[in-house]
């Protein structure tokens, strides 16, 4: 049993990939959606997360997932105070 090869799906629904997987997701949509250049930046560090991840380095894995989120949330809130403006000074006439 000690000598059984690990199964290799295993690695897939660990919470560090799921968590990994969820940093990419929403990175890409705040940089579609929100504001490209933080967008950006939590796309590289997602990527390093599952490139992490792949190598087995499950704790650098869920640090660069933790810092793509908080790139990612800078995007969203970003954009989202960016669209707030930009309909209020619409509606107000002003542009």
């Amino acid at each position: 049993m000690a000598n059984e090869p690990e199964d290799p799906s295993a690695r897939f629904s660990s919470p560090s990939f799921k968590a990994a997987n969820a940093a990419l997701i929403i990175a890409v949509l705040s940089t579609i959606f929100c504001c490209q250049p933080l967008g950006i930046v939590a796309i590289v560090y997602a990527a390093f997360a599952l490139n992490k991840q792949g190598s087995g380095d499950l704790h650098g894995s869920a640090g660069s997932a933790a810092i793509s989120k908080r790139w990612s949330t800078g995007a969203i809130v970003i954009g989202i105070v960016t669209y707030v403006v930009a309909f209020a000074l619409h509606f107000a006439g002003v542009w």
